[in-house]
């Protein structure tokens, strides 16, 4: 539930972002971190930029200096230095959110290289696993599609996240309750919500 909420809170700022028309093209672990009250908060705007009108083209992209950010977080599009727009932090999000649950960076073992070659031109993703629930797995698959118009917005993985977070918290309390004794048996007598997932 706590990588849930992190997670949540990360798509709530960038969703504030792109409300405002900037792309951050930087997102990655490093600039993600937590203050003294445990507020998770985005440093480093650097590389952060307004989308600018005179930029955009037809397809609703924008002509934006490629290659921008850490590798093993950026777009393909970006990496490829092709016009791209806000959905390239929407990528970076999901490699993120992979972290986050797996626990590890995404292909931790490729170098600089085997990043661009096979991620960003042939298409290679991190293994989604069995155990991540339906709506993470979804979530996430969509969010670095390499289409840009496939990814969803900061606005549905906030609403994804959320949905995710309250049944996480549901499930918790119910197994909670599950686990209390019961006061009126006149033996005392437990019931284990782990045991009886199955």
């Amino acid at each position: 539930m706590e990588r849930i909420s992190a997670a949540y809170d990360l798509a709530a700022a960038m969703e504030y972002l792109h409300q405002k028309d900037i792309v951050f093209r930087d997102l990655k672990p490093d600039n993600v971190g937590f203050d003294s009250n445990g507020i998770l908060k985005i440093f480093d705007f650097g590389l952060a930029k307004e989308l600018r009108d005179d930029e955009r083209t037809e397809d609703g992209l924008y002509k934006m200096t490629g290659c921008t950010g850490s590798i093993r977080y950026m777009s393909p599009e970006n990496a490829q230095w092709k016009p791209y727009n806000l959905s390239t932090d929407v990528y970076s999000w999901a490699m993120i959110m992979w972290n986050i649950l797996a626990l590890e960076p995404p292909f931790a073992l490729y170098t600089e290289q085997m990043i661009i070659d096979r991620v960003c031109n042939r298409g290679y993703r991190p293994k989604i696993f069995s155990t991540w629930s339906s709506r993470m797995s979804k979530i996430i698959g969509r969010s670095w599609s390499a289409n840009t118009m496939d990814r969803p917005s900061f606005e549905e993985i906030s609403v994804q996240l959320k949905t995710e977070r309250d049944e996480i918290e549901s499930k918790y309390i119910a197994e909670k309750k599950g686990n209390k004794c019961n006061p009126k048996s006149m033996k005392t007598t437990c019931t284990s919500s782990i045991s009886n997932r199955d």
